[in-house]
């Protein structure tokens, strides 16, 4: 098996592709099936909900991990989505986190 690309992925979308495969009758693997039971047990969106919160939180002009880790763990105050915000070079206002937990409390349920 080759690696032909690495993309970062929300836990919703893993769980919804480890499903879609195993509907289709491949067999998981073992690390497959903890990777679905954990994204079974920490997702907190589906994966539609996830996919339109990506794409929301890309208008803000987030990077890709830093929307990925926004969904896998949805904070709820700003300190926790300042200690997400990491990956970012750019600094980002009251106003701008604000929308950002406006958007997942919107999308996803916690």
């Amino acid at each position: 098996m080759k690696i032909l690309s690495v993309k970062e992925i929300p836990l919703p979308i893993v769980k919804k592709m480890l499903l879609e495969a195993e509907a289709r009758g491949s067999k998981l693997q073992d690390l497959q099936r903890r990777v679905l039971e954990h994204a079974s047990i920490f997702s907190k969106c589906d994966d539609e909900a996830a996919n339109e919160l990506f794409d929301k939180l890309g208008e803000i002009g987030l990077r890709e991990i830093t929307r990925v880790q926004i969904i896998n763990i949805c904070p709820k105050r700003k300190d926790e989505l300042l200690t997400l915000m990491n990956f970012e070079s750019k600094g980002y206002g009251e106003e701008e986190l604000e929308t950002v937990l406006r958007l997942v409390r919107e999308y996803c349920k916690c």
